[in-house]
């Protein structure tokens, strides 16, 4: 969602449940006996959860200055991390949740920059945090002001560690995930007074470790 007012504070119920259930982890999942194969599923559909939640469209906050805050939230399937997880005798796994506290800045010449936070949370032995960052263009503003539409070209950054106890084979242990990941995406979305849906496409570059 967007506003052209100068500010906007969204916080709903729904957005707030699921940042509640992104930090209550009630079971953790249980690695073991690992291939390559299983650690590329883990890599990619733990880093397309977390990739830059913002949720904000191609339009700038303002003409010339806007700011915007929100508390965010949502979640992914993650049917290879529970199959991974069952199969080494664990908790299932089926989804992955992501929140925090996102907020928007836009200067002149439709220029925004965006970042989520999520402080270190823990919870039944498991320990998250994660922040993000991105600059986004919105190049109708004033570099293509004849484009009937909104566009905007966004990069952005985002870093995030995981980790949790588990016992494998009568092993105890910590399980540590980080992950590093880039991204640049085209945005596009109508011209509307109050809700803004939108469309975007991209590609994501992820660094993974696993410990």
């Amino acid at each position: 969602m967007s506003s052209k007012n100068s500010f906007q504070f969204v916080a709903t119920a729904f957005a707030l449940a699921l940042s509640l259930s992104a930090l209550q982890v009630k079971a953790s999942p249980t690695f073991s006996n690992l291939t390559q194969d299983d650690f590329d599923h883990i890599a990619k559909e733990y880093s397309s959860n977390i990739e830059h939640p913002s949720v904000m469209g191609a339009e700038s906050l303002g003409h010339l200055f806007g700011l915007e805050v929100a508390l965010v939230g949502g979640v992914n399937p993650s049917p290879k991390i529970n199959d991974i997880s069952e199969r080494s005798s664990g908790s299932s796994f089926k989804n992955l949740y992501h929140g925090g506290l996102a907020a928007g800045l836009t200067v002149p010449f439709g220029i925004t920059g965006e970042a989520v936070l999520l402080p270190k949370m823990k919870m039944g032995g498991a320990e998250f945090q994660a922040y993000s960052i991105g600059a986004k263009i919105t190049l109708n503003e004033d570099l293509l002001a004849m484009i009937p539409f909104n566009l905007a070209v966004r990069g952005f950054y985002t870093n995030s560690q995981f980790s949790f106890d588990q016992t494998a084979g009568g092993v105890s242990g910590t399980i540590k995930n980080k992950d590093t990941i880039t991204g640049l995406q085209l945005l596009a979305s109508p011209r509307l007074p109050i809700l803004e849906p939108y469309a975007g496409i991209g590609f994501l570059q992820a660094k993974n470790t696993l410990s």
